[in-house]
Order: C-alpha cells, then structure tokens, then sequence
C-alpha cells in the first residue's frame, strides 16, 4: 500500500515539475511582419497596375491590406497568388517633381519596413543594351536606354581598367534613348558604367550599369 502511495505521489511530483518546466521555456507569440521581396514593374506609369510579392505572413481574400507609395496611402488587393498584391498607380503620382517612390506595405495591421527607391517613374534614366558586346580600343559602342539626358556636360560613359580603374569614353552622339561612345585606351573587360541626370525640375546625378560585361579584345 506504501508503494502505490510513494508511485502516486512520484506521479504527481513528476507532472508538476514538467508544467512548471513548460511555463519556464514557453516562448512569446510571435507577431509576424511582412516583408517586401519584389516589385513588378519596377518602372511604372500613373494608373499602371503594379504587383509587390513578400514574406513574413499569409494573406487570404480576406486579408486587410494596404500600401502606402511616399506616404500615399492606397487600397490594395490579393492577387490571387501566394503572398503577391497588387495595386494602382493614382493618376498624375509621378510628375516633374516626383520620379522615384518608397513603398510600404500593411497587412492586417502589420506594417513592413519602407523600402526606398522601390518604384520608378517610367520618365526615369534607365539601360537597355549595347551593342556590340565585343570590341576593341577605338571602336564605337552603341547604348540603347530611355530618358538619357542629351548633354554631354551631363551624361557620360566610363569603362574600366586594371583594378576596376574608371575610364571615361568619349561620347560621339547623345539623345534620350541613344549613346554612341568610342572604347577608350587601357580598356578591359569588364561592365559599363553610364552617369546622366533626371530631366526634371530637381535634377538629380543617376549612375547606372550594365549587369553583363563587355569584353575588350586586345589583338
């Protein structure tokens, strides 16, 4: 009879301890944010639809969400995809005076961190290509982009050297969508560099490169 009083009693003892225990490492709620991982299009229009993808939290067709765009706060929608929304430019957004917007997003009161410089305007300097993708000293190598400005005191190309050294081409012919530029002397392989300027009332300095490299030949 003591034995299955002392084995109760164990019992017992053992199931407090590993409540108490329980309590003891038992985590806080986490509050999920989410988190902004693309934006498509980058470059946009006024009244053009653009889609944001994040992590961080589930959305449904009855999630709460919002995005604000330079602290415009606007209405937006569950795409239909996992963890993807989408929303509207407002007319007349982008202007002289406004080519570049932040953007946060709210779902369900959970607010991601601002993300600067996310959505351009479609009057913003941006590359395309260049041809050709090999070339040697001297040659003349044509950029194609949009919105360059079309002054040579305010739109320059550079190449690079031995230990990525800037070396500035000479530019030939300049308009909004066309740089041609001889490959100067000491070229190597390597990307293209292009500083041109916004065409608006608050010009700003925009540097901007090529992902891919253009290879210098040297024979």
């Amino acid at each position: 009879m003591k034995n299955k009083i002392l084995n109760t009693s164990l019992i017992v003892l053992f199931f407090v301890v590993f409540v108490m225990s329980c309590k003891k490492t038992a985590q806080p709620e986490v509050s999920l944010i989410p988190e902004i991982e693309s934006v498509n299009p980058i470059y946009a229009r006024n009244e053009e639809e653009v889609s944001v993808q994040f992590k961080g939290v589930g959305i449904n067709n009855t999630s709460k969400i919002n995005i604000k765009i330079n602290k415009v706060e606007l209405a937006a929608q569950y795409s239909g995809y996992h963890n993807v929304v989408k929303f509207k430019i407002p007319k007349s957004f982008f202007s002289s005076t406004t080519l570049v917007s932040s953007l946060e997003v709210e779902i369900n009161g959970k607010t991601s961190k601002k993300v600067d410089n996310a959505i351009y305007s479609n009057f913003f300097p941006k590359l395309d290509r260049f041809i050709p993708n090999i070339a040697r000293i001297g040659d003349e190598v044509t950029i194609y982009g949009y919105n360059f400005m079309p002054d040579t005191n305010k739109t320059s190309v550079s190449f690079f050297g031995n230990n990525n050294t800037s070396l500035k081409g000479k530019v030939t012919y300049i308009d909004p969508e066309v740089i041609k530029v001889i490959v100067p002397a000491n070229a190597e392989t390597n990307t293209i560099a292009v500083i041109t300027g916004t065409n608006d009332v608050n010009y700003s300095v925009v540097p901007l490169l090529f992902t891919e490299n253009i290879r210098i030949l040297k024979y």
